[in-house]
């Protein structure tokens, strides 16, 4: 129990990443619907 913080900082690391991967998805199937403007 002597690194909990290394735990956080993956956890948050980890949270940032999946954010960062559901952003990229909503904004491609965005991008896929609007092909026709483009």
């Amino acid at each position: 129990m002597r690194y909990p913080p290394i735990d956080d900082l993956v956890k948050i690391t980890g949270s940032k990443y999946a954010l960062v991967h559901i952003a990229a998805r909503r904004a491609r199937q965005l991008l896929e619907t609007k092909k026709p403007y483009i």
